[in-house]
């Protein structure tokens, strides 16, 4: 499932962005969703991490306001998703936040060079 959750949030940033030819909007994303997902028990499992990737997506260029708003949307769809949780509290400390994240995320790259 991961892999169609990294297409959608690609294709959703890229939108966005006017980075890539392969891009599509959010009713375009839902329509998808609905017919192929399996279930609505899926439909919300994917939603929720599809939003909570272009909550990243809005953080990591700067629209922290959107970051949040999507982090809310994921975990309105699974509230059991303690690592969105997080994103979510740093992001509405602002600054303080900012500057939590950028280290952890330099912790994250010392570990995995090691």
């Amino acid at each position: 499932m991961s892999d169609v959750v990294e297409l959608y949030v690609y294709c959703l940033v890229s939108k966005r962005l006017g980075s890539s030819p392969y891009h599509m909007s959010l009713d375009e994303f839902e329509k998808s969703l609905q017919e192929n997902a399996g279930n609505r028990r899926e439909k919300k499992r994917i939603r929720s991490r599809v939003y909570a990737g272009f909550g990243d997506g809005c953080y990591r260029y700067g629209d922290s306001e959107s970051a949040l708003s999507y982090y809310r949307r994921a975990l309105r769809e699974d509230v059991w998703m303690p690592v969105v949780w997080g994103k979510w509290a740093l992001v509405r400390t602002g600054r303080a936040g900012q500057i939590a994240r950028q280290g952890i995320a330099g912790l994250r790259r010392a570990v995995a060079a090691k």
